[in-house]
């Protein structure tokens, strides 16, 4: 993978800029420990917009209109202020998720590979869908405004791939409904909604995640007049980070061992031409290996230096989500803890 990145799906309405917007806002400020840093011109876009979002005099106005195009956004993780990991975020235009049904499929393509080359994807589901206390009757909403188009074009994917990112269903705007839906409602209604996506498949591993954010309490009532108030919008990044930093250190591993087994060699071959007999031992070979030994030898230190700092990295992170990812699954199982599931998905997919 030449870049991390993360790709974000949703139907038109389901917050999937609202999330994007309060998230980086939230990080800004620093939390814990984390933030998030981006070029300049972006943070000016940022900042602006979640400046108007904030202004309650707008009424509905304050918040973003759906996009109609696929937006990047390049950020960097920090933690202490020293970087992380730098990935790029996809959002990709809800109405593009039926493209095909009107005969152009190149948009429909193109999503397909961002997906295979992201480290983990994020869908959106509107928690305006998820109000009252009738579970089946908002089973059968979710199914009609986002599972109808997602399920289909994730079957399709698949067909054509044998990996499936880590993925998290964001529940988004979910200070609507977490007065009647609580986890266990949850769980019931994505597993049903997306129930592929919760059965074991031979084809691809499935680690999935239920994620409830928000942008507010009650920011929806007295004409749009609530206070804007970000949370849980961190956990997806640092899902996705921790993952990506997971592959990263598998890959240091091996890097490792190949440097040591060079090193080894060069050695070898450089004590072999020391010891040789004076007539025919060659002295600038045995000077130039002792260089290649060092150099080595260096390379080695950097690496396992970078080792270090991504496993101290990933611990940092795996201990927030462990605290606050309650509802996770990994082929179909749900698991009581997010480190287990994860470790489980890495072991199939090493």
């Amino acid at each position: 993978m030449d870049k991390t990145q993360f790709t974000m799906l949703g139907m038109t309405g389901s917050g999937k800029t609202c999330y994007l917007l309060g998230m980086y806002k939230k990080m800004l400020g620093g939390l814990k420990g984390f933030s998030l840093t981006t070029d300049d011109d972006t943070d000016v876009d940022l900042r602006k917009r979640y400046s108007r979002m904030g202004d309650s005099s707008l009424g509905q106005d304050r918040f973003p209109a759906g996009t109609d195009q696929t937006d990047f956004y390049d950020f960097t993780l920090e933690h202490a202020l020293s970087p992380i990991m730098t990935f790029r975020w996809i959002d990709y235009p809800g109405g593009m998720l039926d493209e095909k049904t009107d005969g152009d499929i190149e948009q429909y393509n193109k999503l397909e590979e961002y997906i295979r080359k992201s480290s983990s994807l994020f869908i959106c589901v509107d928690g305006a869908l998820l109000q009252g206390d009738d579970n089946e009757e908002k089973t059968e909403l979710v199914q009609e405004k986002c599972s109808s188009l997602i399920n289909p074009f994730l079957s399709k994917y698949l067909k054509n791939n044998t990996f499936l990112p880590p993925t998290a269903i964001l529940v988004t705007k979910s200070d609507l409904c977490m007065e009647h839906t609580d986890s266990d409602d949850l769980r019931e209604i994505m597993e049903e909604a997306f129930s592929p996506l919760f059965t074991e498949s031979q084809d691809a591993d499935r680690f999935i995640s239920i994620i409830p954010v928000s942008i507010g309490k009650s920011i929806s009532e007295n004409g749009y007049q609530g206070k804007l108030s970000p949370k849980q919008l961190e956990l997806p990044i640092f899902m996705g980070v921790c993952f990506a930093l997971a592959s990263q250190q598998e890959n240091l591993v091996r890097d490792i061992k190949e440097k040591e087994s060079q090193q080894k060699e060069v050695i070898r071959k450089r004590d072999d031409e020391a010891g040789a007999f004076f007539l025919w031992r060659d002295d600038d070979k045995v000077a130039r290996l002792g260089k290649d030994a060092e150099e080595l030898n260096k390379e080695l230190h950097r690496r396992e230096s970078l080792y270090d700092k991504v496993q101290r990295d990933g611990k940092r992170l795996l201990e927030k989500l462990e605290e606050k990812v309650k509802v996770v699954y990994f082929n179909g199982k749900q698991y009581e803890s997010f480190t287990e599931a994860a470790d489980e998905y890495m072991k199939a997919n090493r």
